[in-house]
């Protein structure tokens, strides 16, 4: 290119910087999921106490917890799936999960874990009755038994088990019942049974 000698030329740098801006930090300190035992909990937004109560015939001493964080990049003092000792039966014991979220924002969770008692038996029968080791059957309610005309007996042994191991009677097994004399009233004698539930 043809010029004027000696001409000077200035050149201007031009310079670029490429910024992405930086996204707030998330507030997120919720749960995306809670299980406990094999049952899925549904959870409420705003809602952070929870209630479950294990199942009365439950007989391991303990289960799992299990839970999913909403946010990647929250996090939680217990790691999931936590195991967890279950209450005796009547009682209960409190499970509390600590979310922190990426911001700081915390919150917590807690689950309340009920075990009931076991319902109480209503069987108040008598499984079996024997008078002088002769198998009665009830009619009625009413074990009756004549004792044989040869037999030189003033009390007659009776014995009986019940039909549920908790329910209880009047009378121990064995217990003598006066045996009348001829052409005497037959002799009654009362053996009361109550259940485990004491109503029956």
């Amino acid at each position: 290119l043809g010029g004027t000698e000696g001409a000077q030329y200035n050149a201007n740098i031009a310079s670029v910087t490429l910024k992405r801006p930086c996204g707030e930090e998330s507030s997120d300190a919720t749960l995306k999921s809670l299980t406990v035992g094999e049952d899925e909990i549904e959870l409420v937004e705003g809602k952070f106490d929870y209630e479950y109560e294990v199942p009365a015939d439950y007989t391991d001493a303990e289960f799992a917890i299990a839970f999913e964080l909403n946010d990647a990049k929250a996090t939680a003092d217990k790691k999931s799936p936590l195991q967890t000792l279950v209450p005796d039966a009547g009682n209960s014991i409190e499970v509390a999960i600590n979310v922190t979220a990426e911001d700081g924002t915390k919150a917590t969770y807690t689950i309340t874990i009920t075990k009931p008692e076991e319902a109480k038996s209503d069987d108040a029968s008598i499984k079996e009755l024997k008078i002088e080791n002769e198998v009665i059957t009830a009619v009625n309610d009413t074990f009756s038994y004549e004792v044989p005309a040869e037999a030189n007996l003033s009390d007659a042994s009776v014995e009986f088990v019940l039909n549920h191991e908790n329910a209880t009677a009047s009378k121990t097994s064995p217990f003598l019942v006066k045996v009348p004399a001829s052409g005497e009233a037959a002799t009654e004698e009362e053996l009361v049974v109550t259940a485990e539930d004491e109503i029956t």
